[in-house]
């Protein structure tokens, strides 16, 4: 087990980016609890990650989802050695470092995945085609370029289907799940990006079109996830697995409680796919089981820190640290402890509001009410939330609240 009080000196610090959601918290307070300096950015004056406890430093910088902008601001911190390692806590940051093409720092080199092995993790008509080149079975993609393209994808792949953006970092929808051609070529049009995004259209002009996907038929507890860090050899320094029992939006949408799982070989699997598609760094590969036949799909490769990432640190697998130790060439001896069970991980305000949206049913009361007793029977970690850490906690879960408001205005506007 990894001492907390342990000083590290002469350590390079690490900029943290995304600084208002889990995966940045978690680094922030794992990394500065160890001595790792922090150095948090954002274009805001008061992310949440500026208040933990040990955070060394903050500074403003342009909002990355200005591409010109921060893109320059970042390759300028990065050249000049202010920035020597970056968190990998989103797509968007993950991204920036790919556009910047092999002009990366030694560390900031060995702790992501190669270029190309980036891109086709996150651009998600290339991961399918990787897994297909790989032997491993994904739901089928097709890349239509008009709507009529996409009403005829939809009859290939039958409906109903689902139409999401090829890149999660090119914008913040979701994608959705249709029953009919019309609703199809509706949201194909609407999830099309605009022109006027020429610094990444210019770099990567397939992203303009959004990906048609054949849905798979699934129930509860057949969306899977395997996470953990390959070291910059290829060598898997933790693992684990976990199951998504709900998620927002309902049917297609970010997790909202996870649980841990028990199943060596599904953990096994999933380390030989990142092997294979990353090499090196984060990874959370995410499945779904087929209930029909029982086969699992893989869904999606995120090269990153991903959301439930605190889950796998309460019950005792610290991988932001193990990653810290691994990029920077320290001893790994005994970082990888026997993991904790029964523990469950809430997005705490959007997993309400989902029992309480499908309270108007009585199928939906039906499974909210094995949703939260499976909840109270469990350890719980709260994302973002930290006992040690009541002020970066406090302003998260402030933002969370506008953020879930938000998010149900946008899931009941008619026509959406």
């Amino acid at each position: 087990m990894r001492d907390d009080t342990q000083e590290i000196e002469s350590t390079p610090p690490v900029a943290i980016f995304d600084a208002d959601w889990p995966p940045a918290l978690v680094f922030a307070r794992s990394l500065s609890r160890a001595g790792v300096p922090v150095h948090v950015y954002s274009h805001r004056r008061f992310p949440a990650a500026r208040l933990c406890r040990d955070t060394v430093a903050f500074a403003r910088c342009p909002n990355p989802s200005d591409l010109e902008s921060f893109q320059g601001w970042l390759d300028a911190e990065l050249g000049s050695g202010r920035i020597e390692l970056v968190a990998p806590t989103s797509d968007l940051v993950l991204c920036h470092l790919h556009l910047l093409g092999r002009r990366h720092p030694p560390l900031v080199a060995a702790s992501i995945a190669p270029t190309e092995a980036l891109l086709s993790a996150l651009v998600k008509d290339r991961f399918a085609q990787r897994c297909q080149e790989a032997g491993v079975r994904t739901p089928r993609v097709m890349t239509p370029r008009s709507a009529d393209e996409a009403r005829a994808a939809g009859r290939v792949l039958g409906f109903p289907v689902v139409v999401k953006p090829r890149a999660h970092f090119a914008t913040q929808d979701r994608g959705r799940l249709v029953r009919d051609e019309a609703s199809l070529a509706k949201r194909f049009v609407n999830l099309m990006l605009e022109t006027r995004d020429d610094v990444l259209l210019d770099r990567l002009p397939d992203l303009r079109w959004p990906l048609v996907q054949e849905y798979i038929p699934h129930g509860p507890g057949d969306l899977l996830s395997v996470a953990g860090v390959l070291s910059p050899e290829g060598r898997v320094l933790g693992a684990s697995a976990s199951r998504k029992w709900a998620q927002w939006p309902p049917r297609l949408g970010v997790g909202t409680f996870f649980e841990d799982a028990d199943d060596p070989d599904l953990v096994a699997r999933g380390c030989d796919l990142a092997r294979r598609l990353l090499g090196r760094g984060f990874f959370e590969i995410e499945y779904v089981r087929d209930r029909r036949t029982g086969e699992l799909f893989a869904l999606d490769l995120n090269p990153r820190a991903y959301g439930q990432i605190e889950l796998d640190a309460a019950r005792g697998l610290d991988l932001p640290w193990i990653w810290y130790r691994s990029v920077t060439g320290r001893p790994l001896e005994a970082l990888s402890p026997p993991l904790v069970r029964g523990m469950a991980w809430l997005q705490t305000l959007p997993f309400v509001m989902g029992l309480l949206f499908g309270a108007h049913t009585a199928g939906g009361r039906r499974e909210g009410r094995q949703r939260l007793s499976m909840v109270l029977r469990r350890q719980r970690v709260h994302a973002g939330l930290n006992r040690h850490d009541l002020a970066s906690s406090g302003l998260y879960l402030l933002r969370t609240a506008g953020l879930t408001l938000d998010c149900l205005r946008g899931y009941l506007r008619p026509g959406a």
